[in-house]
């Protein structure tokens, strides 16, 4: 790989880093169905996601996401989609992601968390 491809791998992982502490800022939805249920598929496919196991994972953050709506499992899923190949879906949530954030009132640079999604999907198809 060259250097010049080693620079912008590693810049759309800084990006992509900084969404994830994007999301984590972000309070998760009121609209919980079974949260309980939920905190313990998620904490399940973190640990997946972890060791790497995220064609394992990624069910479980989906599940998770369907019992309790938040903006981190969304973000999780999001890199779980990306780490199986599923790269147009990683990318969707990830705008969607910093388009919630963005709406919160949380965080003003709304604008700018939306370009840097943009940004990393943009990533994300340059590596397929």
């Amino acid at each position: 790989m060259d250097s010049r491809a080693v620079m912008k791998r590693r810049g759309c992982q800084a990006l992509l880093v900084s969404i994830a502490a994007l999301a984590s800022t972000v309070s998760r939805s009121a609209a919980a169905t079974d949260p309980a249920a939920a905190t313990m598929l998620f904490n399940e496919a973190r640990h997946l996601a972890a060791s790497g196991r995220y064609p394992e994972a990624c069910p479980k953050f989906e599940e998770s996401q369907r019992l309790d709506p938040g903006i981190g499992t969304q973000f999780n899923l999001a890199d779980c989609y990306e780490h199986t190949s599923r790269i147009a879906s990683a990318w969707a949530l990830f705008l969607d992601v910093a388009s919630a954030a963005g709406g919160t009132g949380v965080l003003p640079q709304g604008k700018a968390k939306r370009a840097q999604a943009r940004k990393a999907g943009e990533c994300l198809l340059s590596h397929t």
